[in-house]
This record gives C-alpha cells, structure tokens and sequence, in this order.
C-alpha cells in the first residue's frame, strides 16, 4: 500500500487500493484489478532484486530467502523463485521447521519430506531457466536431521545449507554451549560428498514433465487453496517418484518435443490462450498429454464447479504471530468435489489423456502410472519394488545416477530440554530419525554395471546380478541410497 504501488496498481489496473471491506475486490478472482494487485506483488521481488543486482560487481553471488513458490501461500507472501532469479544468481529454499518433521507438536513446522521436494524441483526448473543455481538451507541438531537435508538437496541436484539454528530453542546459555555447532552434524553428509564427486556432478533426467500452472496458483481461487492446486502438484510428483519414474518440473508450455515427450496436468484450472496454443503444437509434433482433476483442457468437459471469490470478509481471519491464520488461509482444507461415479481414463483427443478425478483416487493413481510408463522417456535403467522411497535419476555422460530417499520418518524429540524451554517457536530439538515404510530389497531392471552406496548407514548395501536385473538389498532403516549405473 506504499504510493509507489499504489500508483503501479493505478496505472496496470485503473484502480487506487480499495478499502479493506471492498468485497468486489479482495479476495475476488474475477476480478481482473484483483488479479493485477496479485500480480504486482510477484513482480516487485523482482524489480527489487534487479535494483540490487544494478549496484553489485557482475559476479557477487547474489540470493534472496524464499520457499513454497509451488504452494498454495505464494500469492500471499510473493515468493516466485521465476521473480527472484530475475535478480540474484542463488536461489534459495528454506526448509522451514523440523526436517523430517515431528508430528507431535502442533506450534512447530512440520512439512514432510515431499513438500520440500516439489518445491525443490520448481526451483531447479527456475534455476535452469535463468542460468542460476539452487541452494536449500535446513534446520537441526544432530547428524540423522542433517543426513536428510543434504539428501532432499542432492535429489534433485541443489547445494546444501545447514543450520543448527540454535538461538530458536528458547534454552540457557549453558545448555546451548552443550549442543554441537553446524560442522559436527553435517560433517558425515559432506565428506561423502566430497569424496564421491562422480555421484554429484551430474543434471536431472526428466522422464516426464509435471506441468505447474502459474496461471491457476496467481489467477483463480483454487491455486491459494491449501488443498487446490499446489497439492495436485505435490500428488502426482510422489505418486511418479515414489513409482520409480524420474520427473521434473515444467514452468513454460512447450511447443514441440525437445525437452518433453510427455507432460502430466493436475488440477490445471486454468490456461492462458498462448498455453493452449502451444500445448495444440506439442500434440501436434507428437507429445502426449495426462491430464487429471480440475482441467482447462479444450475437450476435458471438466465436472468441477470451483469458487472463484471469497464468501466471507477477506481480511475477518487476518492472525497474528500468535498462530493465527493469514489472509489467505481460510477455508483451506476443502474443495467441494463433483459426483464422480463411474469416471475413467479416456482419450479426450488424439494423444490427450483424461480423468476427472483427483489424486489420491486409487482408479486416478494406477492408470497414470501406466499412462506414464508406457509415454515417458525410456531409459536403460527401471526400478521395481522401491516401496516407501522418492527416486530421481541423473545423468553425468558416464553413469546414470539413481537417488533414493525415504518418504516418511519416525522422529523423537530431547524431552527434557524441551520441557525447559522459555518459549516455542517453529523448531524441536529432533535427536532420533529412522526411515518408515521402506523396501529393504528391490530390482534394478538393467544390463548395465551398478554400484550402490548407503552414505548415512555403517552396514553396506549386498546386490546381485540375476539375468538382465541387479537384485539389492539395502541395510536396515536405510534413509538414503545413492546407485552408480556405469554407461561405459
């Protein structure tokens, strides 16, 4: 509400900044001033940091603090790591909270493990738009939470930051000095990675694309709803990844089949005319598309009905520091959900693939993954039976490189320290973390000679060659595995 945007909204919109009962304005998505004000507020990041980036020497690192640009909450605080890029050089994400989380504190941060996945692959895609590089910073106290910050970053080929952060814990001087600095906890993830460059010098494969539509997060309801568009999106990269199926994130419509041979839709409510256009050539040059939920899609004949106003006074649940929810937080857990009996995959044009119902459907959930099996990238290398992990492979021109890591943790907590603290705040004090639900042994469905490395864990991986596979068992609570498959 400076004069600065005051005058920008005037001038994009032809509006000055209503009052704060405007009903016909907050919170209304069909209006094109509400719309515009959404707008602006992404693209002042990025005139900001350009401002910054003008006074600076051509190669000072430059990054700014930003996270969840694929969530729900991005058109509320700004955060577009496309806006930010456009400026600094790094982008950073922030693991805020407990990684992996603790489930038994409800005034602590607790994101699992797939979130700061997805959002990780929207910030490498960024990144790899605008020439920078990624970095994910996270927060803990021993070495089994630094273990898995450093993993989620490798995943997807980020730089790690680690924090013990320990000024958040509300503890005596005398009990913080008793804690370990950042060097001890990260230091076994860190020396792996030292000592095996060739795991890490290496870029994504992208067997198939998962589109994020921008144009649904900034421009209708259902992208700031917390159970809308960003958890589409976060549902079908751990529905593929979980299958084994290497995916990446799609930001611009493709136009032919370059990058992309396949691209996955997920509750993509709305399109731009230019993404429906260049989503007819991608057809055209022989691209296929999944589609699946709310969908824009010429020929979808969509049965969702979604709101696209707020019913309530908009800023009637503006919180405080106190916990309170924020002015786009309300009524987020539900989307009204049409009557779906019956419904199916078809084929709603030539290479289009539909379904009406969303993920975590069963019916939705099987027939995307033979869907995308049978269009993705093939690849010389299939996983089988890696129940209970996240995969995503890398290619380094010698070696396909395979990560695995677990999805979900069991997690506990210094009781006692907790109990003594002089206040809460977004952080525990995690002393345990063992992977839940993993596979010990799966297939590696390969000719190629593999290697596989179990960084976090004293007990090495065992495997087998049986015919045209490698058989591996992997030790006990294994979190993380890393596998070297040799092209020559």
């Amino acid at each position: 509400a400076c004069p600065v945007c005051r005058r920008a909204l005037l001038e994009r919109a032809g509006v000055d900044l209503p009052p704060a009962d405007d009903a016909g304005f907050w919170g209304n998505w069909d209006n094109p001033a509400w719309r515009a004000w959404i707008d602006l507020r992404f693209e002042s990041t990025a005139i900001f940091q350009k401002a910054v980036r003008d006074v600076l020497p051509p190669d000072f690192p430059l990054t700014s603090c930003g996270s969840r640009s694929a969530g729900n909450t991005a058109p509320e605080i700004g955060s577009d790591a496309v806006q930010f890029l456009k400026g600094c050089s790094i982008q950073h994400l922030e693991f805020c909270g407990n990684t992996p989380p603790y489930k038994h504190d409800a005034k602590t941060w607790n994101a699992p493990i797939i979130s700061h996945f997805v959002n990780s692959s929207y910030n490498t895609a960024a990144a790899e738009k605008s020439g920078g590089r990624c970095l994910g910073a996270g927060y803990g106290f021993v070495e089994a939470s630094a273990n898995i910050i450093w993993a989620v970053n490798k995943c997807l080929g980020a730089d790690c930051w680690f924090s013990t952060l320990k000024g958040r814990l509300g503890l005596a001087a005398e009990d913080l000095a008793k804690l370990p600095d950042d060097a001890s906890p990260a230091g076994r993830a860190f020396r792996f990675e030292k000592a095996h460059p060739e795991l890490f010098n290496s870029k994504l494969i992208r067997q198939a694309g998962v589109f994020f539509s921008c144009e649904t997060r900034d421009h209708t309801l259902y992208g700031s709803l917390r159970a809308g568009h960003s958890q589409d999106f976060t549902n079908v990269q751990s529905l593929l990844a979980g299958a084994g199926i290497s995916v990446g994130t799609v930001l611009d419509m493709p136009e032919n089949t370059d990058d992309y041979r396949l691209l996955i839709l997920s509750g993509t409510a709305k399109l731009t005319a230019e993404e429906t256009g260049k989503l007819r050539k991608f057809v055209a040059a022989g691209g296929k598309v999944v589609a699946n939920g709310p969908c824009a899609l010429p020929g979808a004949e969509s049965p969702w009905v979604l709101e696209n106003r707020v019913r309530i006074p908009f800023f009637e649940t503006v919180g405080s520091n106190a916990g309170g929810p924020g002015p786009m937080r309300w009524m987020s857990e539900h989307v009204a959900e049409p009557k779906l009996s019956g419904a199916a995959w078809r084929e709603i044009s030539p290479g289009v693939w539909y379904h009406p119902a969303r993920l975590p459907d069963p019916g939705v959930a099987e027939g995307m993954v033979k869907l995308v099996r049978k269009f993705m990238r093939p690849l010389p290398v299939k996983l089988d039976g890696i129940g209970g992990y996240l995969a995503a492979v890398h290619g380094s021109g010698d070696a396909y490189i395979v990560h695995l890591l677990a999805k979900e943790y069991d997690t506990d907590i210094d009781h006692h320290l907790d109990e003594i603290r002089t206040h809460r705040t977004r952080v525990n004090l995690i002393t345990k973390v063992e992977p839940l639900g993993v596979s010990r042994s799966f297939t590696v469905e390969t000719a190629l000679p593999v290697e596989v490395y179990t960084p976090f864990n004293d007990e090495g991986a065992k495997w087998r060659r049986d015919g045209g596979s490698v058989k591996v068992e992997l030790p006990d609570r294994c979190s993380y595995a890393v596998m070297r498959i040799a092209i020559r």
